[in-house]
């Protein structure tokens, strides 16, 4: 009989054979391959919920690594053909038993021999790393017993009756309702499990029961209670936190007990902490990851038996548990198999994988055929042709060794070119002649190494030669190391690169003696021979120690070549010279002593323009003196030959007609003849005019006989700008009558002040600072600036139009006077937003020392920059009436006709400008945002 469900999306699922039935539904084997459905007898919407939860959420299944399924998890809901829920799919377990069948040694040496103590430790592993992956996301299992638990005979082990696990929905919890006598947690006895929400802490002390169930074969709540107790039931004793191992000492582990002491000292503290410390406070309970770390510790300590290969027991103990308990009590738990199990096989395979003993691997794949087609063991098929593989190409590897036409270099390159060959070479008896293939590897392997030690050396030798830290012995001892290796060395063209390096390194060795010769005969040859071999040694420390002396020799070739052809080229006696003096080794070489330039010898040379040069010197001091006559008993023709001497032959020529030109200056102003002085006046008789002490004279004579007055008109334009220590006078340069022709120009004015009259004449001050000279190429605009410290009283003024005269600047004419106030700061302005939540407030801060009426005034802003002055198309925020504001700080509110912008600029600008004479205004701009 079948029956056809569909999944959500239609999809139909046939329900061949029922396998089985329980109290809630049955399972039926479906058309779907590895697959099975389980359906409920009364599926509710409570169910429906549950399930899609889980199937949204599903945990990762922990040993889906050896291809076994230990959590079938539902995968999709089935419905009948009018969309009634009626159950799940979800994946078949193969085969397995409960873990009643394995912990038990009476079932488990009927059901499952071979089946020992190893294998019960590596099943409890996987249940703890199956309820550490449900807790992991979540879930609870609830009802956690040894029933609900199948394993397979390679001890791997499978969850069932997933769907009564206890689920978090996003809404609700959907609890597990049922709980087992002897695995519930004390603190749920006798407890309505309808009412309580399971914790991960409730499973773990079932999962505890479980371990020490399968390591110990019997319950942690069993035994022999003592003398004058009266037993309890087993849950009784769970709630009353009393075990064998436990401090009330009420209840004795039976004769037939396996010891406590046997286990590893990790599951030992595990059971303590979960059935003593955990029994009033679950949270000390071992957790499921915590038994995941303890057990695999305690599988990696396990030792196997000599006398039995199906006893295993921990390391730490000092004979076999088993054996001991055999001969005690004639039983034994895990008796010897004759044959040995798949079980073992498999865990035999997995040890020598681990150790890498890979004969072992291929001796028990080949014997033990069973293996090829675990599901456990399908990441090693692929290996394990691999390997078998391997050793068919080493075998036709030691095969082609034996060839002839084979080299060494090449058999080397294939070896290390196979590198998976070298954990493999000694499974199989290979030889290539009388040697195993490893020793013959081994020989290659020492030959080529040797060539590699002397080609490791002769790099080393050529890097310290391009270091220039080799020594020639070194190349020497290299060069005869060489020649013996390749006499006995295979001849080939791998070699040619050590044959080109023998012909260098004799090359380098000859060359270096014949210039160590050299260095104690001739410098010219020494030149030479080092211009010629200097690729060969310059690398060496030898070379380096006379590094200098070669570079010198060098250099003075260079620099004798340049004199020589300065010297044929009759270029200047300073070229020449310093040329020749900045190289002071040059002067003491031999190479002078033999160095001639056409018939004359290169120090006669150099001694005749030391003499040009020094000429030249007095010459030049002479001329600057003004000493005409000097230059004149200094000229000699013969040295005088070259460009430079030129001016002086100019400078004598005009000294005659210069000496008249300024005797007649001279005798006019002595006469007070003003008006030929101006005519015949020059600048430079100036130094002349100050020796003779007529330069006032010559002063006078332009001022008198120029109507300056008639040429030089003041604009009278000026401002005045009062800052806090100083005022700023900015001037307009006056303008010149154009009408009038005169030699001379106002370049400069002159600026006096005095605090109680005009000054007179341009020293008619009290102090210096106030007397200022500014030239024409200063004013910008036509606008002279000039700042004078504050005075007590007023500034009076007088500016004098000036020209240079005979090296000083001279008044020449009438000044322009006028009077500037001086002014002290009184106040203080500044702008800031008080409130930034406020678009149309602004507050204006006043700081005064005395009471003053700010008169009407505007705000306004710009988006570009702050200005000080009203202009036609500014942006008014405000208008304000004037304000009387107190001595000290003031704050003056100011409501804006409109919202403040975020990022211009703002200001003040007072309409009555006469309020800026009486007051002082600093920082009238500021930004807005501030």
């Amino acid at each position: 009989m079948t029956e056809t469900l569909y999944t959500r999306l239609r999809q139909p699922v046939v329900l061949d054979e029922k396998l089985a039935s329980g109290g809630e539904g049955e399972v039926w084997k479906t058309d779907r391959i590895g697959t099975v459905a389980k359906l409920f007898y009364q599926p509710d919407t409570t169910r429906l919920e549950k399930l899609q939860n889980m199937i949204q959420l599903p945990p990762a299944d922990p040993m889906k690594k050896h291809d076994h399924v230990s959590i079938p998890w539902p995968q999709e809901l089935i419905f009948d053909t009018a969309g009634r829920f009626k159950g799940y799919l979800m994946l078949r377990i193969p085969g397995g038993m409960t873990l009643n069948n394995v912990y038990n040694s009476k079932l488990r040496n009927q059901k499952a021999p071979g089946f020992n103590w190893y294998y019960l430790h590596v099943a409890a592993l996987n249940v703890a790393s199956i309820v550490d992956a449900l807790h992991t996301k979540g879930y609870v299992i609830g009802d956690i017993k040894t029933d609900n638990f199948l394993v397979n005979n390679q001890a791997l082990v499978s969850v069932i009756d997933t769907d009564s696990f206890q689920v978090k929905g996003s809404s609700r919890v959907f609890r597990s309702l049922v709980a087992s006598d002897g695995f519930t947690p004390p603190e749920l006895i006798s407890k309505d499990m309808k009412r309580f929400n399971r914790r991960p802490e409730h499973d773990t002390f079932g999962l505890a029961v479980i371990i020490y169930m399968l390591l110990m074969g019997d319950h942690p709540f069993s035994g022999q209670w003592a003398e004058g107790i009266e037993p309890l039931d087993r849950d009784a004793a769970i709630a009353g936190g009393i075990w064998p191992h436990g401090p009330q000492k009420l209840l004795m582990p039976s004769v037939l007990s396996v010891p406590l002491s046997n286990l590893h000292q990790d599951i030992q503290k595990g059971f303590h902490q979960t059935f003593t410390d955990g029994h009033r406070d679950p949270a000390k309970r071992l957790t499921a990851k915590k038994w995941c770390q303890y057990l695999t510790s305690a599988i990696k300590s396990l030792k196997a038996c000599q006398k039995n290969r199906n006893h295993y027991y921990n390391a730490d103990q000092p004979e076999c548990l088993w054996c001991a308990r055999s001969k005690t009590f004639g039983y034994d738990s895990f008796p010897s198999q004759s044959n040995k199990s798949e079980l073992e096989s498999y865990h035999e395979f997995l040890r020598a994988a681990d150790k890498k003993d890979h004969q072992q691997m291929i001796k028990l794949w080949k014997t033990v055929p069973e293996l090829q087609s675990l599901g456990e063991l399908q990441e090693y098929r692929e290996k394990m042709d691999e390997i078998i593989r391997e050793l068919e190409s080493i075998e036709k590897f030691a095969k082609a060794c034996q060839e002839m036409n084979r080299s060494a270099e090449e058999i080397l390159h294939i070896w290390q070119s196979n590198p998976a060959w070298h954990a493999l070479i000694d499974q199989g008896n290979y030889k290539v002649g009388k040697l195993s293939l490893r020793q013959y590897i081994d020989e290659l392997s020492k030959s080529e190494e040797q060539k590699n030690v002397l080609i490791r050396l002769l790099n080393r030798c050529d890097e310290r030669f391009n270091l220039k830290k080799a020594y020639v012995e070194e190349e020497d001892q290299l060069h005869q190391r060489l020649k013996s290796f390749l006499k006995e060395a295979e001849l080939n063209e791998s070699n040619q690169r050590l044959f080109e390096r023998v012909d260098l390194a004799k090359k380098r060795t000859r060359a270096w003696q014949k210039i160590s010769t050299a260095l104690k005969e001739n410098d010219q040859i020494v030149h030479n021979l080092w211009v010629e071999n200097k690729h060969l040694i310059d690398g060496f420390v030898q070379a380096q120690d006379q590094i200098e002396f070669f570079n010198n020799l060098e250099t003075q070739m260079k620099i004798l070549s340049k004199l020589k052809s300065k010297i044929e080229n009759k270029q200047s006696h300073e070229e020449i010279l310093t040329l020749w003096e900045l190289y002071p080794s040059l002067m003491k070489s031999d190479f002078v002593k033999q160095y001639n330039i056409g018939d004359t010898s290169l120090q006669d040379h150099i001694q005749l323009y030391y003499q040009k040069r020094d000429l030249f010197k007095k010459m030049r001091k002479a001329k600057q003196s003004g000493q005409v006559d000097q230059v004149r008993q200094l000229w000699d023709a013969g040295l005088c030959d070259e460009a430079c001497f030129k001016p002086f032959e100019q400078f004598l020529s005009n000294a005659h007609e210069n000496l008249n030109h300024w005797a007649r200056i001279r005798a006019a102003a002595l006469e007070d003849e003003y008006e030929t002085v101006v005519n015949y006046w020059d600048e430079k008789f100036t130094p002349l005019a100050y020796q003779a002490g007529v330069q006032e004279k010559i002063q006078k004579a332009f001022q008198l006989q120029f109507g300056f007055k008639n040429n030089i008109h003041h604009t009278g334009q000026k401002s005045v700008f009062m800052h806090r220590d100083f005022n700023e006078i900015a001037y307009c340069w006056p303008l010149e009558n154009a009408t009038e022709q005169n030699k001379l120009s106002c370049t400069h004015l002159i600026f006096c002040a005095r605090s109680d009259r005009y000054p007179e004449t341009p020293d008619d001050i009290e102090e210096s600072v106030y007397y200022r000279v500014v030239r024409k190429g200063e004013a910008r605009d036509k606008y002279v600036r000039i700042l004078f410290p504050v005075m007590k009283g007023n500034y009076y003024f007088s500016v004098f139009p000036a020209t240079v005269i005979c090296g000083r600047v001279v008044e020449i004419d009438e000044p322009h006077q006028f009077m500037a106030p001086t002014k002290h700061p009184e106040i203080k302005y500044s702008f800031f937003r008080k409130k930034h939540a406020d678009q149309h407030t602004l507050f204006l801060q006043v700081f005064t020392s005395e009471k003053v009426t700010v008169p009407p005034f505007a705000i306004t802003y710009d988006e570009e920059r702050p200005k000080h002055y009203f202009e036609e198309k500014q942006n008014v925020l405000a208008e304000m009436d004037a304000v009387a504001c107190d001595a000290g700080e003031s704050l003056i509110k100011i409501n804006t006709q409109q919202k403040l912008p975020d990022e211009a600029f703002v200001s003040i600008y007072v309409r009555d400008r006469s309020f800026y004479d009486t007051v002082r205004m600093i920082n009238l701009s500021l930004d807005a945002t501030v």
